[in-house]
């Protein structure tokens, strides 16, 4: 998360708004932590269910992304 001091958020479930500092060093640090543990347990449901993810980013294009994991997905399968 980068420092561009007060965010508003609002949750697009409930519509609850809040309010975040994100100058302070702890919050980006929290943010960050967990993200990390978000997508640790991700990718071990995935493994466990035996997945293979496709990281796609906003912004960029997909078309590589996919491409190679669908040449990964064949790879595997003339095995």
């Amino acid at each position: 998360m980068p420092n561009v001091g007060m965010i508003e958020l609002q949750d697009s479930e409930t519509g609850q708004r809040t309010f975040l500092d994100t100058s302070r060093r702890s919050i980006r640090n929290r943010f960050r932590e967990q993200n990390i543990e978000r997508d640790e347990a991700r990718e071990k449901v995935f493994r466990r269910m035996r997945l293979d993810p496709i990281r796609v980013e906003t912004g960029g294009s997909f078309i590589d992304e996919l491409t190679g994991y669908f040449q990964r997905r064949e790879r595997r399968q003339r095995r």
